[in-house]
């Protein structure tokens, strides 16, 4: 009640069985007119796993930068990641569960107008994605070894932070931080593409698990 959104939030509860049948897959849900079909030319959708608790706050109050975790790839305690994928977002949920948090899995779908995100020439954001660019990857690992280390420079923040509003590209795996194969993450980085966010959630889904 207290975040102003492009439009109410859709809540869908998937039971033992909804989960068994796996009907929160992308293909499931395309098919019943929800995931692929809300995204489109003007409109990119993302992902965020995390448990019922998280994602009832995040309904009722927003997004928080400064809950995100320390030591990862493009933040250190300031950052909010989602991704392109549905089920990978769903898995992500089920192994935070399983290292002791009691809390059920959910997953937000934010549905984003691209031009709001991105700008008229994709300035708004540090692009990381294309590795096969020499240029890129030597980006993407100088930012990843940056954050990574905990102990990023005061010059290198700051620097991210007045140019971008988020920085996307693959995940680093660990320890040699290298890139994952088809992987994808988008770090949500300023309080400007945090309120857009916040206005786009479209969706939770809530898992009885």
């Amino acid at each position: 009640e207290d975040v102003q959104r492009d439009q109410p939030v859709n809540i869908i509860n998937v039971d033992e069985v909804g989960q068994e049948s796996k009907c929160y897959t992308t293909e499931r849900l395309a098919a019943n007119g929800f995931s692929h079909s809300l995204e489109d030319e003007e409109f990119e959708l993302f992902f965020h796993g995390t448990n019922h608790d998280s994602a009832q706050d995040i309904m009722k109050s927003g997004i928080n930068l400064i809950k995100g975790s320390k030591r990862r790839d493009f933040s250190h305690g300031d950052g909010f990641y989602v991704g392109k994928s549905f089920v990978k977002a769903f898995d992500w949920s089920l192994r935070r569960s399983r290292r002791g948090r009691p809390n059920r899995s959910a997953v937000l779908v934010f549905r984003v107008a691209k031009i709001e995100l991105r700008g008229n020439n994709n300035e708004n954001g540090l692009d990381l994605r294309d590795l096969r660019d020499p240029v890129t990857k030597t980006e993407w690992e100088r930012v990843v070894k940056e954050f990574r280390s905990g102990a990023a420079c005061l010059d290198f923040i700051i620097d991210v932070n007045e140019r971008y509003q988020f920085i996307e590209g693959p995940m680093a795996s660990l320890p040699s931080l290298e890139p994952k194969e088809d992987s994808y993450q988008l770090c949500v980085r300023k309080q400007n593409c945090v309120q857009l966010f916040k206005r786009c959630l479209h969706s939770a889904v809530f898992f009885d698990n």
